[in-house]
C-alpha cells in the first residue's frame, strides 16, 4: 500500500511537509502504521509467550525437526527483510532525495522507510530470539552468541538513520562530497 499511496500523493501532497494537505494524507498514514505496529508487536509477542511449549524435554524427535525447520524458513523469512529493507527501501529513499533534495524528518519516503519497513524489520528481528529459546530444545538451554549476533546485527541500522535524519539538523555536512559543496570561510 505504502508504494501505491508515495505514487498517488508524493508530488500532489508530499513536497512540505509543513503544509496541510501533508498532514492529511502522510501524517495520519504514519499515525495509523504506528497504533497498527504497537497492537501487531503486542499480540504476536503474546502469542509467543502464551503458546510456549514448558516440557521441551518431551518432545517427540519428528515434532523437533518439524520446529526446527520451520525456525529456519523464518530465519529465511527475516533474511529477505533485511534485504528489501536496508536495499529496496533504502535505495528510494536516496532517490527520493536526488529528486527532491529537501530532507526532513517526515518526508513520503521515510514515513515508508523509517517509520513502517524498519519497524516491521525489528519486530521479525525481536521474535527470532525469544521463538527458538521457547520451542526448541537445543536452544533452551543457552544463548547462541553466532545466531544473537546475527539476529541482533541488522539493528544497527537504526543508528545510522538517527544520525542521518536528528544529528544534523541543517543538514550541512551531508552532502559535501559532491563538487558544489562549499565551505564557508
Amino acid at each position: 500500500m505504502g508504494p501505491l499511496v508515495r505514487r498517488v500523493y508524493g508530488w500532489s501532497a508530499g513536497l512540505d511537509s509543513f503544509a496541510p494537505e501533508f498532514e492529511t494524507y502522510w501524517m495520519n498514514f504514519l499515525y495509523i502504521e504506528i497504533v497498527a505496529e504497537i497492537v501487531v508487536a503486542s499480540i504476536l509477542w503474546g502469542y509467543i509467550w502464551k503458546t510456549r511449549d514448558r516440557n521441551l524435554a518431551a518432545l517427540a524427535p519428528r515434532e523437533e525437526l518439524r520446529r526446527n525447520v520451520t525456525h529456519l524458513v523464518w530465519v529465511f523469512a527475516y533474511a529477505w527483510a533485511i534485504y528489501w529493507g536496508a536495499s529496496y527501501f533504502t535505495e528510494q529513499d536516496g532517490t527520493w532525495h536526488q529528486t527532491i533534495v529537501r530532507d526532513t524528518d517526515f518526508t513520503p519516503s521515510h514515513i515508508i522507510e523509517f517509520y513502517l519497513s524498519y519497524p516491521i524489520l525489528h519486530h521479525h528481528r525481536r521474535r527470532r530470539l525469544p521463538v527458538p529459546k521457547t520451542r526448541l530444545p537445543f536452544w533452551s538451554e543457552g544463548l547462541s552468541l553466532p545466531y544473537l549476533i546475527a539476529v541482533t546485527g541488522p539493528f544497527m541500522i537504526l543508528p545510522n538513520v538517527g544520525l542521518n535524519e536528528w544529528a544534523t539538523p541543517s543538514g550541512s555536512w551531508k552532502n559535501c562530497s559532491s563538487p558544489r559543496c562549499t565551505t564557508a570561510s
